[in-house]
């Protein structure tokens, strides 16, 4: 089994800095999480307000992936080529100065034109975020000691799923009271307090120094070396291949759960409510039970959760095929839906301590890039088969329990290999 080693001269971080750099990182996270979604959910309503289309909820996941997909080969080189507060610097600000053009700007728009401006500034944010989160899973090795690499990600991960549940409770009602240009400038002052909480941190450097641009290699030939490191690092590869059956697979959850419970159950929002509830909640569950689980071997913390999401997905589709009442679903599916998120939770931070751990760090950018892309585009072409695949079966049950035994074959395709290259790590 071939090995990943990380580089050998990682600058020295005290676990006093790195509790420092972590509870900067939890603040900066959380408020651009939170005000985040608030301004997205915002933005949706203001569009569904202003032009009745459907499509106001729906134009992030349209635009987001497509960034992803055609930004990935330069987003990479351009993490592994400059320094990572360089890069921060530069495309936060920008994104300030994007939203603040929006502010002032968006009068101007008529109601027939305001898709305009909206998909330019979504456009941007999307390139931004894209940039900073490629950014600071590569940079985690020049913020935080090794000891605290899971707990940086926890934290990180903590934040989203805290803002899952929160901020739909509150960008409703504030919308209803003060407006979308309230929004707009909330969303500027927390990306103004994530800005200097980000200067004041402090990025140790390894001691090799990045690369310098070349104009004798293009962008894809640089991007070419990530593709085959991951090909000499079959572990990597493994890892990446399950992760995209995953999101693939997930998007079952987010488009057929609402489908059989109102169209074929007929059961109406009550139980769709609780599930979207449980699995918002388990999600944030397991993000904090992660943290503790920094000294766990990894076929406890990686194989033994892919084996229970496969057997809950199946578990799922029984329950669902006997048509079960609301009470029965509520209960059951609740708790099914509520573990499953659990365990994509530790999943997701599983997988990316592993990649920062065993990657070496001029391959980083790249590597991470690539699983952005791959993480936000296999979710949408998920939705676009699993919406065909539930308009023509008869019984969604049958879909979640054919689909949860596919993921379990292909998984335990990987697992031989994993467990063995876990074993020989001592991880």
């Amino acid at each position: 089994m071939d090995q990943a080693v990380p580089s050998d001269n990682m600058p020295t971080i005290t676990n006093r800095e790195s509790k420092a750099q972590l509870i900067k990182a939890a603040a900066s996270n959380l408020i651009s999480a939170l005000t985040g979604d608030m301004f997205s959910m915002a933005m949706g309503l203001m569009l569904l307000d202003r032009t009745h289309s459907p499509i106001s909820f729906g134009i992030d996941m349209i635009i987001t992936p497509i960034v992803s997909l055609l930004l990935m080969v330069p987003i990479g080189n351009l993490v592994d080529t400059y320094k990572h507060k360089h890069i921060l610097i530069v495309s936060s600000a920008l994104r300030i100065l994007l939203i603040a053009l929006f502010y002032f700007t968006l009068p101007l728009f008529p109601k027939n034109t305001i898709l305009i401006p909206v998909v330019i500034l979504l456009s941007g944010i999307s390139v931004s975020v894209n940039i900073n989160s490629t950014c600071y899973n590569s940079a985690v090795h020049e913020l935080v000691n090794s000891n605290n690499i899971q707990k940086l990600n926890s934290l990180t991960q903590s934040a989203m799923a805290l803002s899952m549940v929160v901020s739909p409770l509150i960008s409703v009602g504030v919308y209803s009271l003060l407006g979308f240009d309230f929004f707009i400038l909330i969303e500027i002052a927390s990306n103004l307090i994530s800005f200097c909480i980000m200067l004041s941190m402090k990025f140790h450097y390894f001691t090799e120094h990045k690369e310098q641009p070349s104009h004798e290699q293009s962008q894809l030939h640089k991007f070419k070396l990530a593709i085959d490191y991951i090909k000499k690092i079959k572990v990597i590869k493994y890892v990446i291949l399950i992760g995209l059956v995953f999101n693939f697979f997930y998007a079952a959850i987010s488009i057929g759960l609402p489908y059989v419970i109102k169209v074929q159950l007929h059961l109406g929002n009550g139980p769709l409510g609780i599930m979207n509830s449980l699995f918002a909640f388990g999600f944030l569950a397991g993000s904090v039970l992660s943290m503790a689980m920094s000294n766990v071997k990894y076929k406890y913390k990686f194989v033994l959760p892919v084996a229970l999401f496969n057997l809950l997905f199946i578990l799922l589709g029984f329950i669902l095929m006997q048509k079960p009442t609301a009470l029965t679903l509520n209960i059951l599916g609740g708790a099914l839906v509520a573990f499953m998120a659990l365990i994509a939770s530790l999943l997701n931070v599983a997988v990316q301590v592993f990649i920062q751990k065993n990657v070496e760090n001029s391959m980083l950018g790249r590597i991470n890039s690539l699983l952005v892309a791959i993480n936000t585009s296999s979710m949408p072409v998920g939705i676009v088969v699993f919406t065909f695949i539930f308009d023509v079966a008869s019984n969604g049950g049958v879909v979640y329990l054919v689909s949860g035994i596919i993921m379990m074959i292909y998984t335990f395709i990987f697992i031989p290999s994993l467990l063995s290259f876990f074993k020989q790590k001592g991880i």
